[in-house]
């Protein structure tokens, strides 16, 4: 039975000198950080309620920002900009509403958003390192799956339990009811939306990343779902779908996404125009678990528009959002709630990161087969995710894991897919001597103009640069 942990490129990884320890260095700050991602504590530090991640992020975030403005990561991008003034504007935003009184509040705020995409950035530089992050995630999901399913069966949170006796953690939310004869699932994070969000981004990505194509992957897949499912939540039910949807397209379609494109927005004018109803709120009733659910969010969509409205530049910080009193104070829509609260400036810079992270990413020539495998589960989880808060908040632990995840895609753009094979040694650059997981790959294709400042050219080849037959051959030669 294949391993469902291994990596198609792991013999290759340095063991000594300055590029292992780079490796390593990297490697130790992410099992760090996935640590605190999961450590359900809390405490208060100078009225300051401070959680393991971020006391991270503190840590992080200056030095991450300033090796991307150094460029020492690949070049600074529009998309890095983008985030940084997400990032500013959050901050302005609050003290403008609050006051100075509110400047640490608001600088953590910022830090705890922006901070997980520039760790992410910095930490996942090549393919290796992507594929080596979703094999520990997959792991801590293996971990985490027997206390979940404990709750899932008993309401008790036995992780929790554990650290309630030292530090503050979190609670059983009021909404997270039972449904369907069995109780809601929120494992170390404060809601079971969060558990489901956190679930259901592995899941397309464990596919893709996993080069064995036997049943040990689908087993590993099917796992993710079934915890997905557990936290009982339509929006990351939502998120597993649209991926296997978008990864069933692929397959059918050879990957004609701009047929797809067309087919969606000749879909939403169709609706618009038949129906006395948006798009968007049909969509949002599709989604939802029960009618009620469907017309409270769309009672907070209205109520979330009209403020906008009346604050679109600064937004309305913390203060309570104008509503009937018959509805409660959250808000089921993560786009919806960073418009109201930080004005319209800020929520349209982040999502302008997130299109321009997935645009430029997507426009990337790559000739190996896995690695633009990885690059379409990256998109396609990213797709999937967007649609999905749409319909629900993401807040706390997993909104810095959402921001790290786009921050760990960005070197499908920003590293040099381009081996110069001319600097290395014949045997080395061969396919059979590199095995059929490292053979070198680019992202310009040789009838392409070369960036500016290359000016050498790759050596033609007899055959594809990607052959496994050809690979196999050679390997079955005494």
């Amino acid at each position: 039975m294949a391993d469902l942990t291994a990596t198609p490129s792991s013999a290759s990884a340095p063991f000594f000198g300055a590029e292992a320890f780079e490796t390593w260095h990297k490697r130790s700050l992410l099992v760090l950080f996935l640590l605190c991602l999961a450590l359900p504590i809390a405490f208060e530090v100078g009225g300051q309620r401070l959680t393991p991640l971020r006391m991270y992020l503190m840590v992080a975030i200056i030095p991450t920002i300033v090796l991307c403005l150094r460029q020492k990561l690949g070049g600074v991008t529009p998309v890095d900009l983008l985030f940084i003034a997400f990032g500013l504007l959050i901050f302005v935003s609050l003290v403008v509403v609050h006051g100075v009184s509110r400047i640490p509040f608001a600088g953590i705020t910022a830090v705890e958003l922006v901070g997980g995409y520039f760790v992410g950035r910095t930490l996942i530089r090549n393919a290796e390192a992507y594929q080596w992050l979703f094999r520990k995630l997959f792991i801590m999901l293996l971990i985490l799956a027997p206390f979940a399913l404990y709750e899932h069966l008993t309401t008790r949170m036995l992780i929790v339990e554990v650290f309630d006796r030292f530090f503050e953690v979190p609670t059983r939310d009021p909404s997270a009811r039972g449904r369907i004869g069995l109780e809601r699932v929120q494992g170390v994070f404060d809601h079971p939306i969060l558990w489901g969000l956190f679930c259901s981004m592995i899941f397309v990505n464990l596919y893709t990343c996993t080069r064995d194509r036997g049943f040990t992957r689908i087993l590993g897949v099917v796992l993710v779902m079934w915890l997905t499912f557990m936290s009982l939540s339509s929006g990351p039910m939502l998120a597993v779908l649209l991926q296997f949807c978008l990864l069933f397209w692929r397959w059918v379609t050879k990957g004609r996404w701009f047929l797809l494109i067309a087919l969606a927005a000749a879909a939403y004018v169709t609706v618009d125009l038949l129906s006395d109803r948006t798009p968007i709120r049909i969509f949002i009733g599709i989604v939802s678990f029960n009618p009620i659910s469907a017309w409270t969010r769309l009672a907070q969509l209205d109520a979330g528009l009209a403020s906008i409205g009346n604050h679109p530049i600064i937004g309305i910080g913390f203060n309570p959002l104008p509503r009937p009193h018959w509805m409660s104070a959250s808000i089921d829509n993560f786009w919806l709630l960073i418009a109201i609260k930080y004005g319209m400036p800020c929520v349209l810079s982040i999502v302008g990161g997130f299109v321009l992270h997935a645009w430029m990413a997507a426009r990337v020539k790559i000739s190996q087969d896995w690695l633009n495998d990885i690059r379409v589960g990256h998109i396609i989880c990213l797709v999937a995710l967007s649609f999905a808060i749409w319909t629900v908040h993401i807040w706390g632990s997993v909104s810095v894991f959402v921001m790290f995840y786009v921050g760990a895609g960005a070197w499908i753009y920003t590293s040099d897919l381009e081996a110069d094979l001319a600097d290395q040694d014949p045997a080395s650059a061969d396919p059979a001597h590199k095995g059929r997981y490292n053979i070198q790959y680019s992202r310009f294709q040789s009838d392409e103009i070369a960036p500016a400042g290359r000016t050498e050219t790759p050596p033609e080849r007899d055959g594809p640069i990607y052959s496994r037959p050809r690979v196999e051959d050679e390997r079955r030669r005494p």
